[in-house]
């Protein structure tokens, strides 16, 4: 994803690859090093590749419609590590902070 958008290249990832086996650390992990990726930049490709909004904090949070927080059990938000803050017909837009938590 990240050789998709321009962030790296092939080589680094070989090399990133190659420290994963030695350290047992996931790749991402040495490639985030390697190229110095931040935080910030890793969610934006994270988001941009599993067609997900990337937005800031400020900006999400102009959207909140406050009473979502009273209809969806504060447990699953906690244990899936997201918020409700916007309603658009029958759909939830939720905030999080994973990209692999599950939407079903």
């Amino acid at each position: 994803m990240l050789l998709e958008l321009g962030v790296t290249d092939q080589a680094s990832i070989a090399v990133a690859q190659e420290r994963s086996r030695v350290t047992g650390r996931p790749v991402v992990d040495e490639l985030r090093e390697l190229i110095r990726l931040d935080d910030h930049d890793l969610a934006r490709a994270l988001a941009q590749t599993h067609g997900l909004r990337f937005g800031t904090v400020d900006e999400l949070s102009a959207q909140a419609d406050p009473t979502l927080f009273e209809r969806v059990p504060r447990a699953f938000c906690d244990h899936h590590q997201l918020l409700p803050i916007a309603r658009h017909g029958d759909t939830i837009m939720v905030v999080g902070t994973r990209h692999d938590a599950p939407f079903d």
